[in-house]
């Protein structure tokens, strides 16, 4: 419906299911002298579509203070709310996708654990990076018991590895 096919009709006329509900909060908005600002509710257009719309109702006040009326102004929000419910199942995915991929290493990380425990020798990971920076970001626990050294002295101090390996 057009702007000039919506002059001079009543909003019971535009709005039939909605009509009581927006005349209750005039009425609000008149009686209290307080504007009522960002209702938002969900309407069928004119072609049967849902749409989503945010509503401000200000009074409009006589130099006595007293209310004469209201300005109603009506945005059409119906792209923001959809795009918020995408943005909400979006992230419903990414965190199940996470908590999946959690699970994955931790059991990743339990196999591990378990082949570091019962192999020969010691299980480790060592990284050299780009700028020279060396370091073990994995050494299994039977480290003490070939080396003299815990995991953690190992995951510190790259020396130690290295020392230990060269004297072994």
């Amino acid at each position: 419906m057009t702007p000039s096919e919506m002059e001079g009709r009543t909003t019971e006329e535009l709005y039939p299911q909605h009509a009581e509900q927006y005349y209750t909060d005039d009425l609000e908005v008149i009686e209290s002298g307080k504007a009522k600002l960002g209702i938002v509710e969900q309407m069928i257009d004119g072609a049967g579509r849902k749409r989503w719309i945010r509503t401000d109702k200000i009074p409009v006040c006589r130099a006595d203070g007293t209310v004469s009326g209201l300005v109603v102004f009506a945005v059409d929000v119906t792209q923001d709310k959809n795009k918020q419910a995408q943005l909400i199942q979006d992230r419903r995915q990414l965190q199940t996708k996470i908590e999946q991929r959690t699970q994955s290493l931790r059991e990743t990380e339990s196999r591990l654990a378990t082949l570091s425990r019962v192999a020969p020798g010691v299980l480790y990971q060592f990284v050299l990076a780009k700028d020279g920076t060396q370091t073990f970001p994995y050494m299994a626990d039977s480290a003490y018991a070939l080396f003299g050294y815990d995991a953690q002295e190992f995951l510190n101090d790259v020396t130690i590895g290295f020392s230990s390996l060269a004297s072994g």
